[in-house]
């Protein structure tokens, strides 16, 4: 906050600054702040995750409050975790109303990528889902492997990079391009840029010619799509051997 006093008032300070801090009782340390107390993150990770109340702090509508929840399960090890979560984006929890639903979905779906769990029919089952962000989040995993993959193959040391981005789920990518969301299709599309594939450029062209001029980030992001694309050695030969129109000539 502040306060204004007039430059030539005689009683203005003209030796010190006033800053003011808003803080959490246990202080500024970002690693303090926590949904739980410590008492209870022992016995969280003694306790079913799909039974505990505390699980539906990943649906709460306080972003802040998902955040929280979602870093403290990633450090806790709750027992069963892997499989509740499998059972959230199987649709087999309740959750109070359609954007809990979806809040928790996300937060699942990252919660096993994040700790290496995330399997083909859980990822499959996310871009399929009736909630855009859930679908939106699908294809940001799919982004987020391709980088990682790209980042490793650039480490003189590292071996043949694995991003565990599959033809299936390539195949599910390029579908997502036709979704009924601008926000689904940016995503997806952005996906492909990370995981470049000749397979991708009739799809991706399709989209460029469906995309209206009034949706300039979709464009946008269609167009450095395509440039990663041609990038890709035998490109340019496989559009030669299609049958492209003009304007995608």
């Amino acid at each position: 906050g502040h306060y204004e006093v007039p430059l030539v008032h005689p009683g203005r300070d003209r030796e010190r600054g006033r800053i003011w801090r808003i803080v959490p009782p246990l202080g500024a340390d970002i690693n303090q702040l926590a949904v739980f107390p410590p008492n209870e993150s022992a016995r969280l990770s003694d306790s079913p995750f799909a039974h505990d109340g505390a699980a539906q702090l990943l649906a709460s509508a306080n972003p802040v409050r998902r955040s929280l929840a979602l870093e403290e399960f990633a450090r806790i090890p709750v027992r069963g975790l892997a499989e509740s979560l499998r059972f959230v984006l199987r649709g087999q929890t309740q959750s109070r109303g359609s954007d809990g639903r979806a809040n928790k979905n996300s937060a699942a779906l990252w919660l096993l990528e994040r700790g290496g769990q995330l399997d083909e029919e859980s990822l499959l089952l996310a871009f399929k889902d009736k909630h855009e962000i859930v679908r939106v989040q699908a294809a940001r995993v799919i982004t987020g492997r391709g980088l990682q993959a790209a980042a490793v193959a650039e480490r003189p040391e590292a071996n043949a990079p694995v991003s565990g981005v599959n033809a299936a789920l390539l195949a599910a990518t390029r579908a997502a391009l036709d979704d009924s969301s601008a926000f689904v299709r940016r995503a997806a599309a952005d996906a492909l840029a990370a995981n470049p594939h000749p397979d991708n450029l009739n799809s991706l062209l399709a989209l460029q010619n469906r995309t209206t001029e009034n949706d300039t980030h979709l464009a946008h992001v269609v167009r450095m799509t395509l440039r990663e694309q041609v990038r890709l050695s035998g490109a340019f030969a496989k559009l030669a051997d299609a049958k492209l129109s003009e304007a995608d000539a």
